[in-house]
């Protein structure tokens, strides 16, 4: 090619959609801060309206709190002051939150650092 000659390009785009990468009926972004020290706030995608559960367990596997929650479609934020079902505060470590509705359920690990 020289700098005369002229090129056409034609240009196909596709929409990505989130959906399509989402296997279940939600989708687990992030939680944030982690580590985190008193509080942390667990974002997910949903696809549709939903009541979802967040059990946090310890790094044992027991449960330590239990949150339920309705969500709508798009992102959301539930968040956890670090606290057990007696609203005791809980101690630095490993815990695990498991998500679910009633189609699937989701693992993730985050850090508390007191």
């Amino acid at each position: 090619m020289n700098e005369s000659d002229t090129l056409n390009l034609n240009l196909k785009f596709e929409e990505i959609n989130i959906f399509n990468k989402t296997k279940g009926s939600f989708e687990i972004i992030a939680n944030y801060p982690n580590p985190f020290n008193s509080k942390t706030k667990i974002k997910i995608f949903s696809i549709a309206e939903t009541e979802i559960e967040i059990k946090i367990y310890n790094i044992m596997g027991q449960p330590v709190k239990s949150i339920k929650n309705k969500v709508v479609p798009g992102y959301n934020t539930i968040s956890w002051d670090a606290n057990d079902e007696a609203g005791y505060s809980v101690p630095s470590g490993i815990y695990f939150y498991a998500i679910s509705d009633s189609k699937c359920r989701k693992i993730k690990k985050m850090t508390l650092l007191r």
